[in-house]
């Protein structure tokens, strides 16, 4: 199957740093004029960090100086929807060395799959097709030389397969 690889995107920020809560009192009244059913509570509510906005910010910049890049994207995408099969999205963290080992050479601790969703969202907005036709994928973290940290994803198609295929080795109990 071919795939296509695309990229140089920003990092996102990771999971932890995406949102935080902020807590309002509740509306008093609906829009129909009715008391509404959180009326004299607090409630909170998930706001955007400065970072999230930031890394959009940044994938709308990539957008716009390699929109041809998201077109071929796009019609992958419809190719692999017009052969009724699913698309997997590879995604590779390249990170200078010094992000990803300690000066002793111990490996830092950072949860790879916490700037996964983000990016998955920024990039399949981009692409013009919904993440949830991603039904399989892998990550990544590459050391790189320069000091510049970036991301990129291959894409390829994705054939769904029954569980009586699963070759990999003995099925859970």
């Amino acid at each position: 199957m071919k795939s296509i690889t695309i990229g140089k995107f920003p990092l996102p920020p990771s999971s932890n740093h995406q949102y935080f809560p902020l807590v309002m009192p509740g509306k008093r009244f609906t829009k129909d004029g009715r008391p509404g059913k959180n009326a004299g509570k607090f409630v909170a509510r998930s706001v955007p960090t400065d970072a999230l906005k930031t890394f959009k910010f940044a994938m709308a910049n990539w957008h716009i100086s390699r929109a041809r890049l998201a077109q071929q994207a796009h019609l992958f995408v419809l190719e692999c929807f017009a052969r009724k099969n699913f698309v997997r999205l590879d995604t590779y963290w390249c990170l200078p060395k010094g992000e990803i080992f300690y000066q002793n050479g111990n490996p830092k601790k950072e949860d790879l799959f916490n700037r996964l969703k983000a990016l998955h969202d920024e990039f399949c907005a981009i692409a013009g097709f919904d993440d949830s036709r991603i039904k399989a994928g892998y990550a990544e973290q590459l050391g790189i030389e320069g000091p510049n940290a970036f991301s990129f994803v291959v894409l390829s198609e994705h054939r769904f397969r029954m569980i009586s295929e699963y070759k990999f080795g003995e099925i859970p109990k």
